[in-house]
């Protein structure tokens, strides 16, 4: 079999497992030690990305009998060959459920993030075109006033003509802030002052290239679930993040919390009318998650714990990576 007899096989097993240990205890560290701020939430699940993706190769260069049959019958914690060679009712062996398993999560993978990203590239290349609408002197006053907050590089705005409201920042170094016109038309000032505000905060924060180193390690983890689930776990801690300095920087987080409700309105339910259809269920599905995401924004603005543990505890950070370290050594 080989899951158990390749190296490609042995790292997609071990490191499917990796993950399930390292975000295990990773969720459990943040619950017991109530760990609030998102940002130090945001590096505990960092490791779970990073640590899997190297932990195999560097536990055979530290030692190359881990693999063999001694230490898995000895020594292992948890010996995953044991499970993969098990049959249910003597028929369906737990390997190839395994494999399917594994294989509908590459398709998932494919679905919701290759071909949204190829779909992007082709529409950006078609609507590249359209000149921008003028930016009027309300809009370059908030971008001034927030690059003096932020000490960065006024950048460029962009307004699209579009009923739909949009507001995000292209680029990984160079930074330009898009809007469409549907969302000036939507907002009122406050709301679209604490919506730019958002937005230089993901520019601070170097979010668009800190996504894209993550998005790497997704791309190599095609075939995890876990990481596909940490992943926008992560993506959406980056958001609080970014909600967090918008309020610093406005100290109005109802205003931003009214101002995302906008886009909460902009995208339907999910129904029972979009079943008849693999894409309309996709879309549907997408649209579903990316409203509760909203509500948890919203909810978590409109609470008063937005700025609670603010600083950040390195030595129950060192030994939660450590623990995972030691146990993943010994899960085989």
């Amino acid at each position: 079999m080989w899951l158990s007899n390749t190296f490609i096989g042995m790292y997609v097993v071990q490191t499917f497992m990796h993950s399930l240990v390292a975000v295990l205890i990773i969720e459990r560290a943040i619950r017991i030690w109530g760990v609030k701020n998102p940002l130090s939430r945001f590096r505990y699940r960092l490791m779970t990305l990073i640590l899997p993706v190297s932990m195999f190769p560097v536990y055979n260069l530290i030692n190359m009998d881990r693999n063999t049959l001694f230490f898995r019958e000895e020594k292992a914690l948890f010996n995953i060959n044991r499970w993969l060679t098990i049959e249910i009712w003597d028929i369906i062996p737990v390997s190839a459920i395994f494999l399917i398993f594994l294989l509908g999560t590459s398709i998932i993978f494919f679905l919701q993030e290759v071909i949204p990203i190829i779909r992007d590239s082709f529409s950006k290349e078609k609507d590249g075109n359209h000149d921008p609408l003028p930016v009027n002197a309300e809009i370059d006053s908030m971008v001034e006033e927030f690059s003096e907050a932020l000490g960065i590089e006024k950048p460029p705005v962009n307004i699209i003509d579009s009923e739909t409201p949009v507001i995000l920042t292209a680029g990984t170094k160079d930074h330009t802030i898009i809007l469409s016109s549907g969302l000036i038309n939507l907002l009122d000032r406050e709301q679209l002052r604490n919506a730019v505000a958002h937005e230089f905060a993901h520019i601070a924060r170097r979010s668009n290239a800190t996504t894209w180193a993550i998005f790497i390690i997704r791309i190599l983890m095609f075939f995890n679930p876990i990481v596909l689930i940490v992943f926008r776990k992560i993506v959406q801690d980056d958001e609080h993040i970014c909600d967090d300095i918008t309020v610093t920087l406005t100290k109005k987080p109802f205003v931003l919390a009214s101002a995302l409700k906008v886009f909460y309105s902009s995208h339907d339910e999910l129904k029972p009318s979009f079943m008849g259809r693999i894409t309309d269920m996709k879309e549907g599905i997408e649209n579903y998650s990316h409203n509760l995401l909203l509500k948890e924004r919203i909810t978590r603005l409109e609470g008063e714990d937005i700025n609670e543990d603010k600083y950040f505890e390195w030595g129950k950070f060192l030994l939660t990576v450590s623990v995972i370290i030691a146990v993943n050594y010994f899960v085989v």
